[in-house]
C-alpha cells in the first residue's frame, strides 16, 4: 500500500457580515483600543506596527510636517522622531481631554492631522474589519439620526 500524501485545506473563509458604520467603527475602536496604552496613541501604534491606516508613518516628512505645523513653531527644526513623539503626546491629551477611547475619534471632531473615522470609506473600514478582527464585513451607511428616542 502507497502512502499518500494530503495537503493541509485551507481554513474556510470566514463567513461573511453586513455591519453599519457605525457598528464597524464600534467593532475596529473596541479591538484598536487594545493596542493602545498611556504612552501610545494609535497614531503611534499604528505606524510602529504598520498596521489600520500606518498612523504617522502614512505622511512624508513634508507633509507630516505641513500637518504639525502648529507644532513646529516654537522648534522648526524638530527631527522627525521628535515631531512624533510630541505628536503623540498631543494626541493622547486630546483624548484624555475629551474622554475618547482613540486619536481616530479626537481626529473626527477636529480634523487636525487627519479626519479620523471619515478618512475611510466603506471599503476601508470592511479591509481593516478583516486585517484587525479577522472578519469577513460588508459595511453600509449608517441610517441617518431620525432625533427621535
Amino acid at each position: 500500500m502507497k502512502l499518500v500524501a494530503v495537503p493541509p485545506q485551507p481554513a474556510p473563509a470566514p463567513e461573511t457580515v453586513t455591519w453599519t458604520r457605525t457598528q464597524a467603527v464600534n467593532e475596529l475602536r473596541r479591538a484598536l483600543v487594545e493596542l493602545t496604552d498611556a504612552e501610545h496613541s494609535l497614531c503611534s501604534v499604528a505606524s510602529e506596527q504598520r498596521i489600520f491606516c500606518f498612523g504617522f508613518s502614512r505622511w512624508s516628512e513634508p507633509e507630516l510636517r505641513r500637518r504639525l505645523r502648529h507644532l513646529l513653531e516654537r522648534r522648526p527644526r524638530m527631527r522627525r522622531t521628535e515631531l512624533e513623539n510630541l505628536a503623540n503626546t498631543c494626541q493622547l491629551m486630546r483624548q484624555y481631554i475629551d474622554g475618547a477611547a482613540v486619536a481616530c475619534d479626537v481626529e473626527a471632531i477636529d480634523h487636525e492631522l487627519c479626519r479620523g473615522w471619515d478618512d475611510f470609506g466603506n471599503a476601508d473600514l470592511a479591509r481593516f474589519c478583516y486585517e484587525i478582527l479577522k472578519k469577513n464585513v460588508v459595511v453600509v451607511d449608517s441610517p441617518p439620526f431620525s432625533g427621535q428616542v
